[in-house]
């Protein structure tokens, strides 16, 4: 997927796009622990998704313009989809916590955030860590991608905890409905930086 002896275009790009990814993810963070002018910070946060959008387009036409053979292009157009799908959760949640009119976040909320913030992180490595491949162990590249599992696993754990109290103590149908929705797309985010993690590590294979 990626090559040792130079600096490709998509590549290029993807790891640029790894980087606004991390960064529109932090934002959320903050967003939600200081968590006040929710309908600008939403619309914020909209706007953020909507670059992402703009950059994933960008390297879609890259690759469309690509030589590359088919099976490789299939494998970075998938690698494409889960790096976008990453924050469309995200924006997804932080639409919901205006629409819904949430007023108080919820502990496992802000767990769950700093799982996508540390996993995106490590993404954004892990693309540096590639794209001078040269330069680094192939065992420095398999720890990031360690890393992300564990991650991803740590937050499967925080997802059900949270699931579990809320179906346990939320007597409101109508909050019981918001907030598993909440958590739903952010453990979905989780997950899409697991995906990246695992495309990346098949094509060392």
């Amino acid at each position: 997927m990626f090559s040792k002896k130079k600096k490709d275009d998509v590549f290029v790009r993807l790891s640029d796009l790894s980087k606004k990814i991390h960064k529109s993810v932090v934002f959320f963070d903050e967003f939600i622990n200081d968590f006040e002018d929710v309908e600008e910070k939403s619309s914020k946060m909209k706007e953020l998704e909507t670059e992402c959008d703009l950059m994933t387009h960008k390297v879609i036409e890259a690759l469309k313009a690509s030589k590359e053979v088919s099976w490789l292009k299939t494998e970075r157009y998938e690698l494409v989809k889960v790096l976008d799908n990453i924050v469309d959760y995200i924006e997804e949640v932080a639409n919901r916590l205006y629409v819904f009119d949430v007023k108080e976040i919820r502990s496992e909320t802000m767990q769950l955030s700093r799982y996508v913030v540390e996993a995106t992180e490590e993404i954004e490595e892990l693309f540096s860590k590639l794209l001078n491949y040269g330069e680094f162990e192939e065992k420095s590249v398999r720890e990031s991608v360690i890393n992300i599992n564990r991650i991803e696993n740590e937050g499967d754990v925080v997802y059900r905890r949270a699931l579990a109290r809320l179906f346990k103590n939320e007597k409101d149908p109508i909050e019981l409905i918001k907030w598993k929705h909440i958590f739903e797309q952010l453990e979905n985010s989780i997950d899409a930086c697991e995906d990246v993690a695992n495309i990346l590590e098949s094509a060392m294979l």
